[in-house]
């Protein structure tokens, strides 16, 4: 069976919080909040080209989601800043709607 790439390492998650699911459940909500804010600030950085702050809020993303384990999210990251360094807005839009998808939440089913 295939991993999926935008699944939260739960191993993680009872790392951190052990067997406490609502714990873990508000991180995720706010995991879910912040990055979705982030992810609104990026586009509108985009959007304007500015490279400094582009390559800010895809840093910022890189914590979250490197945090719960959620690495494809994370490398996505890291090809938008490589793109932004190019002045490849396009692509760098595209990575940003990339991750947008990915975090309209495949994984929202653990918390409920």
């Amino acid at each position: 069976m295939k991993k999926n790439p935008a699944m939260i390492n739960m191993k993680i998650m009872h790392d951190i919080f052990g067997n406490n699911p609502e714990a873990i459940k508000k991180y995720i909500e706010h995991f879910i909040k912040v990055t979705s804010e982030l992810l609104a600030k990026t586009k509108l950085a985009i959007d304007k080209q500015d490279s400094q702050l582009a390559l800010e809020y895809f840093h910022q993303l890189k914590g979250p989601v490197g945090s719960i384990g959620l690495m494809e999210m994370y490398h996505v990251c890291e090809k938008a800043e490589d793109n932004i360094k190019r002045s490849d807005w396009n692509a760098a839009l595209k990575n940003c709607g990339g991750f947008r998808n990915e975090v309209q939440f495949p994984f929202v089913h653990m918390i409920c």
